[in-house]
């Protein structure tokens, strides 16, 4: 991936407004949930209020195979310390997980998207 190909100030913007999302109606065990809490087969679902990070991150961003949502998720990831995107969906269920703390890595992500080299080599 070429580094200048990529708004880093666009996913950042992007990550904000999913925390955004997610501070409304965040979720484990499904990417997506109605107001009843019934798990929804697609995030894209017009009923979806509840997300989790993955499926708001699919929600915000759109299409799952752009450069701006592989930035994001590696960029999530790297804000991890370094954890494997394809973990995210692990981290968000994990029994101790709360809405703040999911909500704080996207802010903590776009914050580290605008300010200096974001991906690790």
């Amino acid at each position: 991936m070429v580094k200048s190909a990529v708004d880093f100030g666009q996913v950042a913007s992007d990550l904000e407004h999913l925390a955004e999302l997610l501070e409304s109606g965040w979720c484990q065990g499904a990417y997506a949930r109605d107001e009843e809490g019934k798990v929804l087969v697609s995030q894209y679902d017009l009923r979806a209020v509840s997300f989790c990070l993955v499926g708001g991150l699919l929600r915000t961003l759109g299409d799952p195979s752009s450069i701006s949502m592989s930035v994001a998720r590696k960029a999530l990831g790297d804000t991890l310390g370094g954890m494997h995107e394809g973990a995210l969906t692990g981290w968000n269920d994990h029994k101790d997980r709360t809405k703040e703390h999911v909500v704080c890595l996207c802010l903590d992500t776009a914050k580290r998207l605008r300010s200096s080299t974001p991906l690790r080599s």
